[in-house]
């Protein structure tokens, strides 16, 4: 298997970290972006991860 990231997620939550941040609130540390295990039993469906379908 392999590992998928989504970098719309991941933009996503890096600008609203910012934003809290520029606000005054706290942020935590660490930010754990969303993956998905992709593996040979769930390939035929991987595209719809990156996308709405």
């Amino acid at each position: 298997g392999t590992v998928a990231q989504y970098p719309d997620a991941m933009a996503y939550m890096a600008v609203e970290t910012l934003v809290k941040k520029l606000n005054g609130e706290t942020v935590p540390e660490k930010v754990d972006s969303p993956i998905k295990l992709i593996t040979k039993d769930n390939l035929s469906d991987a595209g719809k991860y990156y996308k709405d379908e």
